[in-house]
């Protein structure tokens, strides 16, 4: 019974905040808990998951970006040309992750940061929203090659 308490006392927490944002023009690092994964941080072992490398003109990525998060069922905090901000909520206890991406159109890597915002653990839920949002982008982009 403490521990149904405990999640809705920290859904209520998480649905506060908002997303990091931009640190130094990179998505903020992960904290120490294993509630995060992101791909700006290669030295960050437990956390890092690599970017999408893409080949393809960048002006409609974030565009597309927009697309597949919210085809995942997220809300969008905030955009630009380079950059997305959204948030996750689980259906049982409101817990709020935030999601976000930044473009960058020189290297072609597309990078993501996916994390709760409260709690210590996850089961895994952030990095397998990363694999699934890689693998929805990657589907849309063959959907756009000639045929």
């Amino acid at each position: 019974m403490i521990w149904v308490v405990l999640l809705i006392v920290l859904g209520f927490v998480s649905r506060s905040g908002k997303p990091p944002g931009l640190s130094d023009g990179k998505l903020a690092s992960c904290p120490k808990s294993p509630n995060c994964v992101c791909t700006e941080y290669e030295s960050d072992k437990k956390a890092f998951v690599r970017p999408l490398q893409l080949s393809i003109d960048g002006h409609e990525v974030i565009d597309d970006a927009q697309s597949v998060t919210l085809e995942m069922g997220g809300k969008i905090v905030s955009r630009n040309q380079w950059y997305l901000a959204a948030t996750f909520s689980s259906r049982l206890f409101g817990l709020v992750d935030d999601f976000e991406i930044r473009w960058v159109p020189e290297s072609g890597l597309l990078h993501i940061r996916s994390a709760s915002r409260t709690g210590h653990s996850d089961l895994g839920i952030n990095g397998k929203r990363v694999q699934d949002f890689k693998n929805r982008y990657n589907a849309l982009l063959k959907t756009k090659l000639p045929n």
